[in-house]
C-alpha cells in the first residue's frame, strides 16, 4: 500500500483533480468553476489523497440537509496508482466523515458497465436501488445504488 496522506481539498487543488477526472472518466466532467464552488462554497467536502506530496486521487461528497441522504458526488485515482487501496481508503474517510454528521443513508450514481466501481461500492455495502437508462451524456445507463450506514450513538 501507498504511504499516502488524506486531507480536506483546497481551491489550489481543483485543477490537479479536474485533470484526474479528465484521465479518469468518459464524459460528464466537472467544469473548473463548478469544481471550485464544490471545494469551497457547496453544501460538500472533497478530500484528496496525496503521495510524495502530489494529490493522486480524490472524493466528493454531498453533505444536504438532513434528513435528506448524502451523496458520493465523484471519486476518481489517477490511473498510475490504482490497485493500491487509494480509493478504498478515500471512501473509508468520506463513509467516517458522513456517520459523524448522523447521515443515515448514502447515494451514488455508477456507469452499469463499470464492473471496477460497482465492486469497489458494494465491498462497502453499496446495493444497487435503480437502473436509470441513458443516465449519462454518452447515452450510458448509470446505476443508482445505496448504502444505509449504522450511525454510532451519543453514548460511543
Amino acid at each position: 500500500m501507498l504511504p499516502i496522506t488524506i486531507r480536506e481539498a483546497e481551491l489550489a487543488d481543483a485543477q490537479r483533480l479536474l485533470d484526474i477526472e479528465r484521465i479518469s472518466f468518459i464524459t460528464d466532467l466537472i467544469p473548473l468553476r463548478q469544481m471550485r464552488y464544490l471545494i469551497s462554497k457547496a453544501k460538500a467536502v472533497t478530500y484528496v489523497a496525496e503521495y510524495e506530496g502530489r494529490v493522486i486521487g480524490y472524493v466528493m461528497v454531498l453533505v444536504p440537509k438532513h434528513p435528506r441522504p448524502a451523496r458520493i458526488y465523484s471519486i476518481a485515482v489517477d490511473p498510475a496508482h490504482r490497485g493500491q487501496k487509494v480509493a478504498q481508503r478515500l471512501m473509508h474517510i468520506a463513509l467516517g466523515y458522513l456517520r459523524s454528521l448522523q447521515y443515515a443513508v448514502v447515494r451514488l450514481e455508477v456507469r452499469a458497465d463499470d464492473e471496477g466501481a460497482q465492486t469497489l461500492y458494494r465491498q462497502f455495502g453499496f446495493t444497487p436501488i435503480r437502473h436509470m437508462a441513458q443516465y449519462y451524456a454518452d447515452g450510458a445507463a448509470a446505476l443508482k445504488m445505496q448504502l444505509t450506514l449504522e450511525v454510532p450513538s451519543p453514548s460511543e
